[in-house]
């Protein structure tokens, strides 16, 4: 049916036709366990489904509150190391020459390190600075970066973990089948790579569309979990109970709570005894529904409902390398420290010329805080008008 709302309106079909397959669409989603078909709202541009919020809008807020925080840190550790990199080489202990290729490949690098985004350099960088801060006796601006540095990892792993959800199947598997009853065979496949399960997910996903009879399928299946011995009886009831066969989707309903303790099994018993016009027993299953505060949530729909597959544990992983990259930075920082320590008879003069290294050398911190201000307010207005 979305199929041929698409063509139809490829096909560019008067207005009348195209509301007469989205009427056609919405009333096949009545007699299905599909709460949301948001395809709906893409193909024709308008909200005919009103979505609700899911955690996936809590990531979204989220993902505009760290991500400005995360970039004005950065920006802010970027001045910061530059600074220490030009006022360490300039008073380095080597002749005057290498102090310039020293001061120039440092800077260079760090900037590329920044704008091409190289992670793992720039935490190095950041590293190496952090040993000729305190080399240089610049103990505030020492805790400043090696804190900024791991502050910089944990967020950087936050981002590529949890917030970058377009790259987490799972993630967004997980959110539209609770949400719109339902995902893509894609998703699936991505979000469920166990043979077993991913085909469990597969033959519950076309049920939840209308294809019946692949409730045939799970028949020849086994399985040994009792989570998805739960889901393909729960299936097999959702079958039976729609074809009109309450007595026998009682018999599967009741295998699959026995399996699994579930409020959308208990809420499939509550309908089928219903149908049955088993009123006393769809009663006390309606009081343990209400004890469980999930009722209500529930009754809208006038269909058994399917119980997906759920995805692969999601596994968060430690950030060792950016660790690595930091703390290999500190220590070659004090191996240089050791062997080209700079020496403080004078400060070089043409180091102050330099737009803010008077502020630098002084240890202005209120300055440094202003500017770490600016640059998050810009990011914020950056993320809010152009990124969303």
């Amino acid at each position: 049916m979305l199929q041929k709302l698409e063509n139809d309106i490829k096909a560019q079909k008067d207005e009348k036709t195209v509301n007469s397959d989205v009427e056609q669409i919405l009333k096949a989603k009545e007699e299905l366990p599909i709460s949301f078909v948001p395809e709906l709202n893409y193909l024709t541009g308008r909200k005919v489904e009103l979505l609700p919020e899911t955690s996936l809008t809590t990531i979204d807020r989220i993902y505009f509150t760290v991500q400005p925080v995360e970039r004005a840190l950065e920006a802010l550790v970027f001045l910061i190391v530059f600074y220490t990199f030009i006022f360490y080489f300039q008073h380095a202990s080597v002749p005057p020459r290498i102090k310039q290729l020293l001061t120039l490949a440092s800077t260079v690098t760090l900037t590329f390190a920044a704008i091409a985004r190289v992670k793992l350099l720039f935490f190095f960088l950041t590293g190496l600075a952090v040993s000729q801060a305190l080399g240089i006796n610049k103990r505030r601006t020492t805790l400043f970066l090696a804190l900024s540095g791991v502050l910089l990892i944990a967020l950087n792993a936050v981002n590529e973990t949890i917030l970058d959800y377009e790259r987490c199947p799972k993630f967004l598997y997980k959110v539209k089948v609770e949400r719109d009853g339902y995902a893509p065979p894609f998703l699936i496949e991505r979000a469920i790579r166990e043979e077993k399960r991913r085909k469990l997910e597969l033959i519950t996903n076309d049920i939840a569309l209308g294809e019946l009879q692949r409730a045939e399928e799970l028949k020849k299946m086994k399985f040994k979990d009792p989570t998805l011995r739960a889901i393909a009886e729960n299936d097999l009831g959702f079958v039976s109970f729609v074809k009109g066969d309450y007595k026998k989707a009682l018999e599967h309903f009741k295998r699959a709570e026995n399996f699994l303790h579930s409020p959308t099994v208990l809420f499939n018993l509550y309908l089928t005894y219903t149908g049955l016009l088993e009123l006393q027993k769809a009663e006390e299953i309606k009081k343990k529904l209400v004890k469980e505060a999930v009722f209500e949530t529930l009754k809208a729909s006038t269909v058994p409902l399917l119980i997906h597959v759920p995805p692969d544990p999601f596994r968060a992983e430690v950030p060792l390398k950016p660790f690595v990259a930091l703390f290999t930075g500190i220590g070659l920082g004090f191996l240089l420290e050791r062997r080209f320590g700079p020496k403080f008879e004078k400060i070089e003069t043409s180091v102050l010329s330099v737009p803010g290294m008077i502020h630098y050398v002084n240890s202005r911190i209120r300055v440094f805080i202003l500017v770490g201000f600016i640059l998050l307010l810009i990011n914020v207005i950056l993320g809010q008008v152009i990124c969303r």
